[in-house]
């Protein structure tokens, strides 16, 4: 179940399964996978306060800021990734395109990691860390232990390493990031978003009560119809393999068919189970701030979705004493 794309990734995350060399593949299941924050500057001490908390709310008798103050602890709580329920905490629904804002970046990371690879695989290089030694010594800079473990045997002078950058540049200038992102980009939003797997599940989820309608009895012609009618929704954009996929369907009976779909619906569902899992773990159900080992990318998140919410509100670019107030109290510094 794919938009096809000639990335030549194999990785894991949330919402993508495995990979072949040449194709990215719809999610079957759900598993983490590290990756970068793709918003950085003093996350790593980040917390985010509660709504029920001082905040802003604490500063409302300062001087001149009267009703701006007030619209803007209006923001801080809609500013809160986070509502609370009955049992702890739940993600807003807008915090959904903040998390695909950064597991695309990740996404497209890997699969210039893995070009790179790639492109200097012809030169020896099993991995990225032994470029990164090469390329430090070149330019004369001190390598770690663990650097100094990656470099290639062959290579343990700055004008060996210099001789080798030569030979490796040509073959990096065709590994085009912006072009990588740019193809990536509609995989990532029909397939592995949180959006994408929302749809999925509804598409499937009405398959399912179709079927079901027509019964344990209904006929091979029925069934051939039903097929034809919903193949669009299978996600399969490769007519190759939707016309496979739809003949080993077309050999199954109303039960066995119900159970196929509901197979890829439940692989569905979990992911986005797990989407909240993966983040919620690292929120404190009592007191609904960050633990502190939360990781970065999930602070990130966090920081990313305050960001996005200023803008919104159009308190991004207040002015500069104001401004630099909320900015504070909003995205927090420590």
């Amino acid at each position: 179940m794919s938009g096809d794309v000639n990335l030549g990734l194999r990785s894991s995350n949330p919402f993508l399964a495995q990979y072949s060399d040449t194709t990215v593949q719809a999610p079957q299941q759900v598993t983490q996978y590290a990756g970068n924050p793709n918003f950085q500057g003093g996350l790593e001490n980040d917390t985010f306060q509660r709504s029920e908390g001082p905040g802003l709310v604490s500063a409302v008798g300062l001087t001149g800021v009267g009703g701006g103050l007030g619209a803007a602890a209006g923001y801080y709580w809609k500013g809160n990734p986070l509502n609370k329920v009955e049992d702890g905490y739940a993600l807003k629904d807008g915090f959904t395109n903040t998390y695909d804002a950064q597991k695309f970046d990740e996404y497209v990371n890997k699969i210039v990691e893995k070009r790179k690879l790639n492109a200097l695989s012809s030169l020896g290089i099993t991995d990225l860390k032994q470029y990164e030694a090469i390329e430090k010594l070149a330019k004369g800079e001190e390598l770690t232990d663990e650097l100094k473990t990656a470099l290639p045997k062959d290579i343990k002078t700055a004008d060996e390493a210099k001789a080798f950058m030569q030979k490796a540049a040509p073959k990096l200038e065709k590994v085009n990031p912006a072009h990588i992102r740019e193809v990536a980009k509609k995989s990532f939003e029909e397939n592995y978003s949180k959006s994408a797997v929302q749809a999925k599940i509804k598409n499937y989820t009405a398959m399912e009560e179709e079927l079901t309608k027509l019964g344990k009895n209904a006929t091979p012609e029925q069934l051939q119809e039903f097929i034809a009618k919903n193949k669009d929704k299978f996600g399969i954009k490769n007519s190759k393999k939707l016309k496979n996929y739809t003949d080993k369907l077309l050999k199954l009976n109303q039960e066995e068919l119900l159970q196929e779909l509901q197979k890829r619906n439940n692989g569905f569902k979990t992911t986005i189970k797990e989407f909240q899992t993966e983040i919620l773990s690292h929120v404190d159900s009592e007191t609904g701030l960050l633990k502190e080992g939360a990781p970065k990318n999930i602070k990130a998140m966090f920081k990313n979705f305050r960001l996005a919410e200023l803008k919104r509100y159009g308190l991004w670019g207040a002015g500069i004493g104001f401004g630099a107030w909320i900015m504070n109290k909003v995205l927090g510094s420590k």
